[in-house]
């Protein structure tokens, strides 16, 4: 009865409200409220009520929340799921499931405790939650519509210590403001919405330089010269020509293993010591990049962390100074040629270029007094490739390919041979990492696909998927025997020395080449006919 009660009070202003068609379910309610205190504790209680509305729906009948285990505590956390006939039904704690929230990790502090259940349209699921947490940020963001469905009310209040400022961004959406509590009623279903409210309480962070300054104290005692990193260094660029990309291609052989401890006291901004990490042989992104940072310190060489956003360029907003924002470390090397931009956790792409979705993103150095910058954009990765076919007179092919790519296509095309031994195994790979350069080699054998009459033929393909721009040249030549003729010649198609050769500068390019059989009388005198040419 008292779980009925509770649920009820949820319900008096929005269990009314209408549903809106075609939505696989609408969010009643979904609230947040955060209670801070001076010393730093914070109380955060978040509720939401999701009426399901198909089949589909019953997948956003599910509750999550995640906390750091070396500080926080969850208090309770309780959900209901009233069926369409009015039944009440509320989870047993054995329900719940509470695990890493990243399985991949050696180690993290980091939990999620979730719960998710089965329900029928027309069900309603809620849920309730409390996590207490002993903090070093006093900063918040609340998502309105986080999963893009419709919602009938979001809203997020905060408590804060008498005196104390409160600053408030809003990021594309318009909320009723009432004191500190930020209310957005009736939202329509978006595919993607970024809607969020960003807050900071107090004045730790008021500037991008002050955040910078923070991070470069967080990381600093880390890149200490020990004997052991001096002399790798130097082991590592005896006899090199090029000292920082010798180190730069030793950090990325380092095995990458995550390990995130103590986050919500700024533990995942704070590499750990590179020497450990040398001696240990593997580490994360922020102690991979402190690793090659410290190693071209025994060299003379200056470089900085840089933060980022690997995953949502969006994410970062000048309006908002916080390293909340980021979840990614690279660096930044000071070389004759200027700052350059490295990842020493991507295997793929050598000194010198960056990955594309890291490529004019906001980054932020770990350096006193920085602010927010975005990376540079890099040059157009090409793709040159050679193609040589032969078609016999029964209709099959023998091809011949040499491609050569550079960039972020040389970059995919690694990835692709690492992860798929199969894929590697068909092909003659000759790759000039840690510098810039990959070349393919490879044979096959075909048959012209058979349409009636006529025959399809030359469907170009990629062997790889491109995640930003690519200058792409492709020239395939044909030797045909005189038993083809070719129709409807394309534009970028024409004859030499007696062999088709067919151009192609655009890789989303399609062209369809048509070939016919002669007629057998026309075939023979073709053939009697050396110098005869379609």
């Amino acid at each position: 009865m008292l779980a009925f009660l509770l649920l009820a009070t949820w319900f008096q202003e929005i269990a009314a409200a209408p549903s809106p068609v075609g939505s696989p379910a609408h969010v009643l309610l979904r609230e947040e409220s955060v209670v801070a205190e001076r010393s730093g504790r914070q109380t955060t209680t978040t509720r939401s009520v999701i009426r399901v509305l198909t089949a589909e729906g019953s997948a956003f009948a599910r509750a999550g929340i995640t906390y750091d285990a070396t500080c926080a505590h969850v208090a309770s956390f309780r959900a209901w799921l009233l069926s369409p006939s009015g039944e009440l039904h509320e989870f047993a704690p054995t329900e719940f499931m509470d695990r890493v929230v990243n399985q991949g990790e050696l180690y993290s502090s980091l939990r999620q405790r979730t719960i998710s259940v089965e329900a029928e349209p027309g069900s309603v699921f809620a849920y309730e939650a409390t996590v207490t947490a002993q903090t070093a940020f006093t900063q918040f963001e609340f998502e309105f519509q986080p999963d893009g469905l419709p919602v009938a009310r979001s809203r997020f209040s905060l408590s804060s210590p008498a005196g104390w400022t409160v600053t408030s961004h809003l990021f594309d959406i318009h909320p009723l403001v009432e004191g500190q509590t930020w209310t957005a009623y009736d939202l329509p279903e978006l595919p993607r919405s970024s809607s969020r409210l960003a807050i900071t309480l107090g004045s730790t962070f008021s500037t991008w330089p002050d955040v910078a300054n923070w991070l470069a104290t967080q990381a600093e005692s880390a890149a200490r010269l020990t004997p052991a990193i001096v002399a790798r260094s130097a082991s590592l660029v005896q006899n090199q020509s090029d000292a920082i990309r010798a180190l730069a291609a030793f950090v990325q052989r380092l095995r990458y293993v995550a390990v995130n401890e103590n986050s919500s006291q700024g533990g995942g901004f704070l590499p750990r010591d590179a020497d450990s990490v040398l001696a240990l042989g593997y580490g994360d992104c922020k102690d991979k990049a402190n690793l090659l940072r410290t190693l071209l310190r025994a060299q003379g060489v200056d470089s900085w962390l840089v933060a980022i956003n690997a995953t949502d360029r969006l994410r970062v907003r000048p309006e908002w100074p916080s390293p909340r924002l980021f979840n990614h470390a690279i660096l930044a090397v000071a070389t004759p040629d200027g700052l350059r931009y490295f990842d020493p956790s991507d295997p793929y792409t050598p000194f010198g270029q960056l990955p594309s979705a890291l490529q004019n993103v906001q980054a932020l150095l770990f350096a006193p007094g920085a602010t927010l910058a975005r990376t540079p954009v890099g040059d157009t990765a090409v793709v040159v490739r050679s193609v040589h076919l032969t078609v016999t007179a029964e209709g099959k092919i023998a091809g011949r390919v040499l491609e050569t790519s550079h960039g972020h296509a040389a970059a995919a095309y690694r990835a692709r041979v690492a992860d798929n031994p199969e894929f590697g195994q068909r092909l003659q790979v000759r790759d000039e990492f840690p510098r810039d350069g990959l070349h393919l080699y490879y044979e096959f054998t075909a048959a012209l696909p058979a349409a009636g009459p006529e025959l399809l033929f030359l469907k170009p393909f990629l062997l790889a998927e491109f995640a930003g721009p690519v200058a792409f040249h492709e020239t395939v030549e044909i030797a045909l025997p005189l038993e083809f003729l070719v129709d409807e010649l394309p534009d970028n198609a024409y004859f030499r020395g007696g062999k088709l050769v067919v151009e192609r500068r655009d890789a989303g390019e399609n062209p369809l080449l048509v070939l016919r059989r002669a007629p057998h009388e026309q075939s023979l005198h073709r053939r009697n006919s050396p110098s005869l040419r379609q």
